[in-house]
């Protein structure tokens, strides 16, 4: 008789006990897979439940032996164990790699500073009460600088006081820069501003700021100012007026090249 092969399903003898898996063929008195055949003479018409159909059977059952189920069992544990084996190895091969690293010592950044200072700080280089026609006076201021980048220095006006009244008009200003004070004092080459006192105040901010200088770290300049007051022409227009002025200096870094 020729044998027709039985897809592999689970066998019950009972509700809910397995005993083997695998194929089993219909002809009576053949072997499957090597394994003795099993004859259940004592229980003929017993019902044996296949998953998915039931059939009955008077026959011989064959059925895997005990070594034929270890076997099997064997088999389909051995694939997964072997990937947890491998990935077992490879974890511990990981942390017994070599490994070796070099480091620089620490790095940090840090900042300079810059510092101007005047002589005059605080104080008035004018302060004439009774302004009378046709005179004059002159006064130094020391401004020093220090620092650690070099810096560009300008001279300019803040807090004007009536800066286009007819006073500020009529009272000049003479400016010079240089180095040393009274008898020493040795001004700079090209370094003179001259103009009215309301021409300076329109000089209002470091960026159009005059008698400007720049010096690679710290240095002192002396800054000479005269004013001169000798109004022409008609001046009962000046009388009972005030004017002013606040002379301020700025140092800004120059840009690395």
């Amino acid at each position: 008789m020729t044998a027709r092969p039985v897809t592999p399903l689970w066998i019950f003898t009972a509700p809910g006990i397995p005993i083997i898996k695998g194929k089993f063929d219909q002809c009576a008195g053949s072997r499957w897979a090597g394994s003795p055949v099993i004859r259940d003479k004592n229980r003929p018409g017993r019902a044996f439940l296949y998953i998915g159909w039931i059939r009955q059977s008077s026959e011989e059952m064959r059925v895997m032996s005990k070594s034929t189920r270890t076997k099997a069992v064997a088999r389909y544990v051995a694939a997964p164990l072997g990937i947890l084996l491998s990935g077992v190895l490879v974890l511990f091969a990981s942390q017994a790699a070599f490994s070796a690293q070099t480091s620089t010592q620490s790095n940090t950044w840090s900042t300079g500073t810059i510092n101007l200072t005047n002589d005059h700080e605080g104080q008035a280089v004018f302060a004439v009460d009774k302004l009378a026609p046709n005179t004059g006076e002159s006064q130094e201021v020391v401004v020093k600088y220090t620092g650690d980048y070099p810096s560009d220095i300008r001279m300019f006006a803040t807090s004007p006081v009536e800066p286009t009244g007819a006073l500020a008009r009529n009272i000049t200003l003479n400016i010079q820069r240089g180095t040393g004070t009274g008898a020493s004092f040795t001004a700079d080459q090209n370094a003179r501003w001259t103009g009215t006192l309301a021409e300076f105040d329109a000089i209002g901010a470091y960026a159009n700021g005059v008698l400007g200088y720049q010096t690679p770290g710290s240095v002192d300049k002396t800054f000479r100012i005269s004013y001169n007051f000798a109004p022409t022409g008609d001046t009962s227009g000046l009388m009972g007026q005030h004017t002013g002025v606040t002379f301020t200096w700025a140092a800004e870094t120059i840009a690395a090249s």
